[in-house]
């Protein structure tokens, strides 16, 4: 059975939180410098760790990044338009000079133009993103600016950001750059080094993993949420796509995506009479659907997930994968797996 929730209930949305980063520059930064937003056209990158970002009791959970603010470090300069776009994406290690190679699962979160307004000292600078940037709360992040022109004659101008250099504390976060918005590889690196910013996020979110295994037409069926997990949203949906039409499946959810009684997870089910499928999540509850569509890979199905407005809750992880009765892979038992998700509820 789903968490008993009242009828009435709606959904909701969880609140947008902020960080100063890094957390020692909270009341400013060392030093002022014009990179990234008001130079020539430029392509900077800031990497943050996962370690750095785990000091802060807001940032121990997966949440989502929604946006994030650069202060201006001196008053009265006056702004100018700047063309750009956003990344964001996982790296390892140092980072590699070697641009693309930090933005693992990147998402362009950001792309078109932006007006700086005159410097006040403050927070002045606000990048809300077009689209949110799932955190998992164990990578590294980086954030990979492109600055294509700006009013000026995108050329360098009068205007500076708060920022520091060469921190010995921030081993394995810093900052990158080369002229041009499409360079390959950086020309100038800089550990411990990088702008202060304000990064907007809200708690709640889904995380993938894992792999399927495939079912009739050799399609993995897919699995997704309609909705975030926060707590109130009595609206939240576990979808199922590219899956067997017509057929029974099962939403197998539970607590934990490392046991199952006396089973470590992810266990291969190979020995069970499933080759080449896996099960990824606790499967405590289930909840059931038919699914609808077509042809191979059409079937659909959906179930509510409906979380109360309980506090309790908040912080807890479920993990769910959907089961999908299938007998097209000539397998000793007629199942096909989903991947799965992690919905760590805010």
């Amino acid at each position: 059975m789903l968490l008993a929730v009242s009828a009435t209930a709606t959904g909701l949305s969880a609140q947008v939180l902020n960080e100063i980063l890094p957390l020692t520059y909270a009341s400013g930064g060392s030093r002022m410098t014009q990179i990234p937003l008001a130079t020539a056209p430029i392509r900077y990158q800031q990497l943050f760790t996962a370690k750095e970002l785990a000091k802060y009791k807001t940032l121990q959970k997966p949440v989502r990044f929604k946006g994030i603010r650069f202060r201006t470090k001196a008053k009265n300069y006056p702004g100018a338009t700047v063309t750009l776009q956003l990344t964001v994406g996982y790296y390892t290690g140092f980072g590699s000079p070697v641009f693309d190679q930090n933005l693992a699962q990147g998402k362009k979160v950001f792309s078109g133009q932006i007006t700086l307004p005159q410097s006040t000292g403050g927070w002045d600078v606000n990048l809300p993103f077009n689209q949110n940037f799932t955190w998992d709360s164990v990578s590294n992040v980086c954030f990979d600016l492109r600055v294509f022109k700006n009013g000026k004659g995108s050329k360098p101008f009068l205007y500076f950001f708060d920022s520091y250099a060469f921190d010995p504390q921030r081993v394995g976060g810093g900052a990158m750059w080369a002229p041009g918005p499409n360079a390959v590889k950086a020309t100038t690196t800089q550990q411990g080094t990088g702008m202060v910013m304000r990064l907007d996020f809200s708690e709640g979110a889904v995380i993938g993993y894992g792999t399927g295994c495939k079912g009739q037409g050799n399609f993995v069926p897919q699995i997704s949420t309609t909705g975030i997990p926060v707590v109130g949203n009595t609206l939240l949906r576990i979808d199922l796509t590219k899956a067997r039409p017509s057929t029974a499946a099962l939403l197998a959810w539970g607590l934990s995506d490392k046991k199952w009684g006396p089973f470590t997870l992810p266990l291969d089910l190979r020995l069970a009479g499933l080759p080449g499928c896996t099960l990824l999540a606790d499967p405590f509850f289930f909840n059931a659907t038919t699914t609808s569509g077509g042809g191979p890979g059409a079937g659909r199905g959906s179930v509510g997930f409906p979380i109360p407005g309980l506090a309790f809750l908040k912080g807890i992880d479920f993990y769910c994968q959907w089961w999908v009765v299938d007998d097209s892979q000539n397998r000793p038992i007629d199942l096909a797996f989903s991947s799965a998700l992690r919905l760590a509820i805010g």
